[in-house]
C-alpha cells in the first residue's frame, strides 16, 4: 500500500489530489434512455482498438476519434473519459474472418474491444454498433471491416491507479 506522501509524489509538481470534486463537475446524468434511469456518464470503458498496421497517423486519429464519439453520442460518457489503447498489427497478426455471413474483410479491419461495468440494455449495445459502423464508415472504413466485442465487467474489476480500486474505496461513485 502506497503511503500518503509516495502518492503525493505520483503526482504532477503543485498538483493536488482533487478526484472527488474534479469528478462531480465532469459527471452528469444522462437521461432520455428508453427504460433507464442510470447515470451511464460516470462509466469510463477501456477500449483496445487493433487494426493492420500501414495507416497513416491522421487515418488512425480517424478511426480512434470516430469510435470515442459513438460511445460519447450512444453511451453518454463525458468526453474526457477516454481510455484507448491502439495496436497495430501486422497484416498476417490479425485473422478476422467473417464466421460464416459471407463477406471478405480486408487490410482495412477495426477490431474494437469495449470493457465496461455491465448493465447496459441489448438495445444500447444495439445502438453503439450501429453508431460505431456509422462513424468508421465517415473515417474511411467499411462496416465489413468492422469487428466489435463488448466485455462486461463489474467496479471491483477496475483500479485507475496508485493500486486501489477506486469505485470499492469511495473515491469514485459506483456507476448505476
Amino acid at each position: 500500500m502506497l503511503g500518503s506522501s509516495t502518492r503525493k509524489a505520483l503526482l504532477p509538481r503543485g498538483a493536488t489530489r482533487r478526484w472527488p470534486p474534479l469528478v462531480s463537475q465532469l459527471r452528469g446524468n444522462v437521461q432520455g434512455r428508453e427504460g433507464s434511469s442510470r447515470d451511464w456518464s460516470t462509466d469510463s470503458p477501456l477500449l483496445r482498438i487493433d487494426v493492420v498496421r500501414g495507416r497513416r497517423p491522421d487515418q488512425v486519429k480517424a478511426v480512434v476519434d470516430a469510435v470515442h464519439h459513438a460511445l460519447v453520442e450512444v453511451l453518454g460518457i463525458p468526453v474526457r473519459d477516454r481510455f484507448q489503447i491502439v495496436t497495430q498489427h501486422e497484416a498476417d497478426e490479425i485473422i478476422a474472418q467473417d464466421a460464416g455471413l459471407g463477406f471478405e474483410r480486408g487490410a482495412e479491419v477495426v477490431i474494437v474491444q469495449i470493457f465496461t461495468q455491465r448493465g447496459r440494455s441489448a438495445a444500447d449495445k444495439q445502438r453503439l454498433y450501429r453508431a460505431l459502423a456509422d462513424h468508421l464508415d465517415q473515417a474511411g472504413v467499411g462496416g465489413q471491416e468492422l469487428f466489435v466485442s463488448y466485455v462486461e465487467n463489474s467496479p471491483e474489476d477496475w483500479s485507475f491507479g496508485f493500486g486501489r480500486a477506486q469505485y470499492v474505496d469511495g473515491e469514485l461513485p459506483i456507476p448505476g
